[in-house]
């Protein structure tokens, strides 16, 4: 691999996990058979198994250790308690020590088949040449009868509050609503909420108040969307209230259009500079193909993120930005209006 410049990435993911090669056109081909084997044919060994569980294990006792991740996944499992999403894509303690070499052998002969795969290519490579390295390779693995749908809806869900007692400089606070289906026209406009709602924030606790160095409202890609809240701050119960009252402007005012039009537009430049590679591009045709039901839809975003309208971000701001379920990890003494929590 080294020789060819070229590597291979794994990535799990809430929706799917992703097998992935980059590598220079010279080199495609040979590149493809190694990765191509790996799926196809798994040493397992039982000694490189157990290393890796090793490490699996250590990253995970290390989420205990960094109040960042510690809080991002309490916030995660608050939210989606009971659901598919509420599971730790790689794995916990618990999880992770639990399953056998039997276990993984089972798990690659009866899922590794055809029909749970998709292939994205972004490259200049021909399609002929790709189509012919699948036939002598992933084609013949099992067809299967799988067919990948979304997880079912979260449904409304009450505000909860989950404290991690941490003796820190500062605190950590993040919350998640769940948002609407990714093949729903609401799906794009809480992603415009979500950024119109960062900038006030922004604006309001770190520019003007002074109260952060971080703070945002993210919008977490998956099948069904998820809107978010997120700060670092030594005094929780002021930026909370600051939250709190900007989510209930966006609720019950409307952001001027010609703003809001910049505001997609500084967006979309964004967005796009983090997507011109061909790795994050293939990302991109995924998410439609899978989300949507057809590739060609990832056409579409630029002209649906442009169709927001000023109602469009009250509507969804109304209807998803609430029922937060919280995590908070840092002084608890601190946290002394809980209230301002129940939004």
């Amino acid at each position: 691999m080294e020789a060819t410049g070229s590597n291979i990435v794994i990535d799990p993911a809430e929706d799917w996990t992703m097998f992935g090669m980059r590598s220079v056109r010279a080199s495609f081909d040979s590149t493809w058979m190694i990765l191509a084997d790996r799926v196809m044919s798994p040493t397992l060994d039982s000694g490189q198994v157990e290393l890796v569980r090793a490490q699996m294990l250590a990253g995970a006792r290390a989420v205990r250790d960094a109040p960042d991740a510690l809080v991002s996944y309490l916030a995660d499992s608050a939210a989606f308690t009971g659901h598919p999403y509420q599971l730790e894509v790689s794995g916990t303690e618990h999880s992770l020590s639990r399953i056998s070499l039997a276990e993984l052998r089972r798990f690659r002969e009866a899922e590794f088949v055809t029909s749970r795969m998709l292939l994205v290519v972004v490259g200049n490579v021909d399609s002929a040449r790709v189509a012919g390295l699948v036939a002598r390779t992933l084609g013949r693995l099992p067809k299967g009868n799988y067919h990948w749908s979304p997880p079912p809806d979260a449904g409304d869900r009450p505000s909860t509050l989950t404290v991690a007692e941490r003796a820190l400089p500062t605190n950590y606070v993040r919350g998640y609503y769940t948002g609407p289906r990714a093949d729903t026209r609401d799906y794009q406009a809480l992603r415009v909420a979500s950024a119109v709602l960062s900038g006030r924030l922004f604006n309001e606790i770190r520019s003007r108040r002074n109260l952060t160095y971080a703070v945002e409202a993210p919008f977490v890609e998956r099948a069904i969307a998820v809107g978010g809240l997120y700060v670092t701050t030594t005094n929780p119960d002021a930026a909370l209230a600051v939250m709190r009252d900007e989510i209930r402007g966006l609720q019950t005012g409307l952001v001027d259009a010609e703003p809001l039009a910049r505001l997609v537009q500084g967006f979309l430049t964004e967005y796009f500079l983090k997507t011109e590679t061909n790795a994050e591009q293939g990302d991109f045709l995924a998410l439609a193909q899978l989300y949507r039901g057809n590739h060609s839809f990832a056409d579409r975003f630029v002209e649906e993120l442009r169709e927001v309208t000023p109602e469009d971000v009250r509507r969804v701001a109304e209807k998803y930005m609430r029922n937060i379920r919280w995590a908070y990890v840092g002084d608890g003494k601190k946290l002394t209006r809980r209230k301002e929590l129940e939004f």
